[in-house]
């Protein structure tokens, strides 16, 4: 009985050495570029193609490949319940230029269908606090989005 017991404890500690899977980063970036795509009720082919160079372009996925995650990515922003989501994945991983890159590519979905909604305007605000981008940062990366559009 004692060999059970300690059996048992042994799995349980390999259990808690074994890290706990995080989404991948590709996957989370889309997923909340897309969000933010959807969030004026208004899916634009313009705003999605922002997405899909943005993710071609940082993770180097390209052909069938950025397609199968273009879809997980999209079916994760439909069941997405909350920003926190995405963002705390983002923060456990990015650096504060990677943090900066995200909010320069919501922008450029933001501004990609020629008009900013406010719901845009907020979801891109509320994404950049709770990544801990500086107001600076998010004011410049607005402005650099604006100029490319």
């Amino acid at each position: 009985m004692l060999k059970k017991l300690q059996a048992i404890f042994q799995e349980l500690a390999a259990d808690a050495r074994t890290p706990i899977k995080q989404p991948a980063l590709e996957r989370v970036t889309a997923a909340l570029l897309i969000q933010l795509a959807r969030v004026d009720q208004q899916v634009d082919n313009a705003e999605l193609q922002v997405v899909e160079k943005y993710v071609r372009q940082t993770f180097n996925v390209d052909g069938a490949e950025l397609t199968e995650l273009m879809e997980a990515a999209a079916k994760e922003a439909e069941s997405a319940t909350s920003l926190y989501e995405f963002t705390s994945h983002i923060n456990e991983i990015c650096s504060p230029q990677d943090k900066y890159s995200i909010i320069l590519n919501l922008w450029r979905v933001a501004f990609a269908d020629g008009q900013l909604d406010k719901y845009e305007e907020h979801f891109v605000r509320r994404a950049s606090e709770l990544i801990y981008v500086p107001h600076a940062e998010f004011i410049r990366a607005k402005m650099e989005a604006q100029e490319q559009a």
